[in-house]
């Protein structure tokens, strides 16, 4: 790379502007690991190929606005050839407004960058289907995929001590009441989030003191503060149930960590792709309500996965894992070969990251 596209990507990254953070009184325990410097999401895999890697919250996002519109042509321009994005899905676009969104984000990407590529990572088959309808060149290629394997991972040592953790910023979408009949709970919640304008956080606060309010009389216990994926990983392994509570979202990163780490899960129904790697042996799908919620977590305390079945669920997950990540090796094989080059792709994927948010921090 030359420098001035160093250059060009040091912009794009001081133009990207991250959404504001306010933190809140805390509950029993808060810890605090920091500092976590946003990585730009949009990634050069291979300059020779004119490959790169990205996701759709890039191109519809307000806060990566400056970085797609004043400085992402002029970089991928300066390549002098065709290039080629691969787009992670983040998000459900099940919705007319949510393919409304995307469809129209696309088409500005398109104006701005007329010889472009775009090649949709779907996280399901009924994503793909709707990328597909678009006319869109699409992939099912879960983001989930990629998270990494060696970070999340089953320890023996540890005896666990709550009986389900909840990792999910303290939003509506998420829908935590639906965990207020549970007792000795772990809530992962990050950092409270009040958009860049400050426009939702009258709802924010309301939700928050709501939450504090219910769940103060249960034996809980809230980290209300970013942790590393390594002590997210050591407090899945102190918890016996993964949750998942949402109804609609994207693939939902914390699902793959739980499996991982080899925690059964309790999930309601959700449109957005983290379903993909649910099974019958993994997951138990609850009813909308906070009663239903309670009752599947009690179904999986009382018939508990043995150390060797909770080996077999992380064993089925990366097995799955390497079944998305072929598919992305085989597209992007396809793309190099119509360029004309002779790039060792297994190689690049090995030795650079594919940012999937999952690099410096947890992302809920």
């Amino acid at each position: 790379m030359t420098l001035a596209q160093k250059n060009l990507r040091a912009k794009m990254n001081e133009a990207f502007k991250t959404s504001k953070y306010e933190l809140f009184d805390k509950l029993k325990h808060s810890y605090f690991v920091g500092p976590f410097p946003e990585k730009f999401p949009f990634s050069t895999l291979d300059e020779q190929s004119g490959i790169h890697m990205s996701h759709t919250n890039f191109i519809t996002k307000p806060q990566f606005k400056s970085s797609r519109h004043k400085y992402l042509p002029t970089y991928l321009n300066s390549f002098g050839k065709k290039q080629t994005v691969f787009l992670w899905q983040f998000g459900p676009f099940t919705d007319n407004k949510g393919v409304a969104s995307l469809t129209k984000s696309l088409k500005q990407l398109n104006q701005l960058v007329p010889k472009l590529d775009i090649i949709m990572c779907a996280n399901d088959i009924h994503s793909r289907n709707i990328f597909n309808d678009l006319g869109l060149s699409t992939i099912l290629c879960n983001h989930n995929a990629k998270v990494k394997t060696d970070i999340f991972t089953i320890d023996k040592n540890i005896q666990a001590m709550w009986d389900s953790v909840y990792i999910a910023s303290i939003t509506p979408y998420k829908r935590h009441f639906l965990s207020y009949d549970l007792n000795n709970i772990c809530y992962i919640a990050g950092m409270l989030r009040i958009d860049a304008k400050r426009r939702n956080r009258a709802d924010i606060e309301e939700l928050y003191k709501e939450f504090c309010g219910k769940i103060k009389n249960n034996d809980s216990t809230l980290f209300i503060k970013r942790l590393y994926p390594k002590q997210v990983s050591l407090i899945n392994n102190m918890s016996k149930v993964g949750l998942c509570l949402s109804k609609k979202e994207g693939a939902m990163f914390a699902s793959i960590e739980y499996l991982l780490c080899g925690l059964p899960i309790v999930s309601t129904r959700s449109a957005g792709g983290r379903d993909e790697f649910f099974t019958d042996k993994n997951c138990i799908f609850a009813e909308d309500n906070a009663e239903s919620v309670k009752q599947c977590v009690d179904e999986w305390l009382n018939n508990y996965p043995t150390i060797e079945q909770r080996q077999q669920i992380r064993e089925d997950a990366i097995a799955l894992q390497e079944e998305h990540i072929g598919r992305l090796k085989c597209k992007i094989k396809e793309v190099i070969k119509e360029q004309g080059g002779s790039v060792d792709i297994d190689k690049i994927l090995n030795s650079r990251e594919i940012n999937n948010g999952q690099n410096t921090k947890t992302k809920m």
